[in-house]
């Protein structure tokens, strides 16, 4: 029996990437383990297994349209549920045997972290905690403050898990290198298992349809990292130059660092360029997107893992992209065009030269749909192994 935990998705709807990572690795899991989905109830002081509504929070189906918010939202009635709690001894106890396993694929919140102790006691199996990227640390011009302040209690946190398993080798060697020039020594063994994606090549089909200009998807959070507002300064260059075509962004927004390319966005709008944001999608739209996208555009400056990129690779949809962090992996094996994405100059040149050269077009797409992806079931898979030889 593996516990995983889900404090923070079981108590909303959005679909970062992280939370994608979530749902997607649970849904492969139970397929092929026992598992037991918990959180760590701030109201009732104390681990407990999910309830109904919250189960629902982490089995989202293709059709349903995520939510905004990005943090946990506990309801008033949790919220009185679990003070009571607290006396009439509501919740299924976790207290009843030990376990197997313990996973925990979120970036958890300082509360939870310090009440790890507890969890830990009941599994005798390996604990194993995800690691998704450094990124605060390393580039902490786009974190908020209390980010800053708590990302390296968490980093430190890490290290008292028996495993971890970082979405990249990028990730992996920006994990380990901080933790050397904190001068930590962690127990804890680090694998880069790469990330599996929920679509595949073979599942898609190529969409046929007819019209005058390309379209171009960008999929992504807006905010300051992932840096679209660069790529709007590229579009409306080439508008203003004559080259037509249409640029879709999908994704919500991190106000404290996407205002801005959002605000700029909505200025070209109001000057009718063909540009238009979707916010949030769910899975069945995000597919449909990428399926009748011509290329797509990802031009953040660091990716601890590049989602993105590769679910527009695996639709046979080319993609311009930057380098940083674990996208130097992704670009290798072809379908991605390479540019310094700091210049809007350097991006509209690239779409340029795909909206123009048919010839290059296809030929990335040939080198994308012949990219081959781990699937959710094939991480699931190598995650397992990996702790069974603990």
């Amino acid at each position: 029996m593996i516990l995983i935990d889900f404090t923070t998705t079981s108590h909303n709807r959005a679909q970062t990437g992280v939370q994608r990572v979530c749902r997607s690795l649970y849904s492969s899991l139970s397929k092929v383990r026992d598992v037991i989905p918990v959180c760590f109830d701030p109201y009732l002081s104390r681990w407990r297994e999910l309830d109904e509504a919250e189960l629902a929070n982490i089995e989202l189906t293709a059709d349903c349209k995520p939510g905004n918010k990005r943090s946990a939202h506990w309801s008033l009635r949790s919220r009185l549920r679990g003070y009571l709690g607290r006396r009439g001894g509501w919740a299924k106890e976790l207290y009843q045997e030990k376990y197997d396993a313990l996973i925990v694929p979120e970036v958890f919140v300082e509360m939870t972290g310090k009440r790890f102790g507890e969890l830990f006691a009941l599994v005798e199996g390996p604990k194993v905690a995800l690691c998704h990227d450094l990124f605060s640390i390393l580039l902490p011009q786009f974190s908020s403050a209390h980010t800053l302040v708590y990302f390296p209690r968490y980093l430190d946190a890490l290290g008292a898990f028996d495993g971890i398993a970082a979405n990249s080798q990028s990730t992996q060697d920006d994990l380990e290198l901080y933790w050397k020039e904190c001068g930590m020594s962690p127990l804890a063994k680090v694998e880069a298992i790469p990330l599996g994606l929920k679509f595949k090549v073979s599942d898609q089909e190529e969409t046929k349809y007819t019209r005058d200009s390309k379209k171009i998807l960008c999929v992504g959070t807006f905010e300051g990292r992932k840096n679209q507002l660069q790529l709007l300064k590229a579009a409306e260059s080439l508008w203003k130059n004559g080259k037509v075509f249409e640029l879709r962004f999908v994704g919500g927004i991190n106000h404290s660092t996407g205002k801005v390319a959002v605000n700029y966005l909505e200025e070209l709008v109001k000057k009718d360029y063909p540009v238009t944001w979707s916010g949030n999608l769910s899975d069945a739209a995000l597919a449909g997107a990428y399926q009748t996208s011509d290329f797509t555009v990802y031009p953040s400056l660091a990716e601890g893992f590049g989602l993105p990129v590769m679910e527009s690779l695996s639709f046979g949809k080319p993609c311009i992209c930057g380098e940083g962090g674990a996208l130097k992996e992704v670009l290798q094996g072809g379908g991605c065009v390479s540019v310094d994405v700091n210049s809007p100059e350097a991006i509209a040149s690239a779409i340029k030269v795909l909206l123009t050269d048919s010839d290059r077009l296809a030929e990335l797409k040939i080198e994308a749909k012949s990219r081959q992806f781990p699937t959710w079931d094939d991480y699931t898979e190598r995650l397992l192994a990996w702790m069974d030889s603990f």
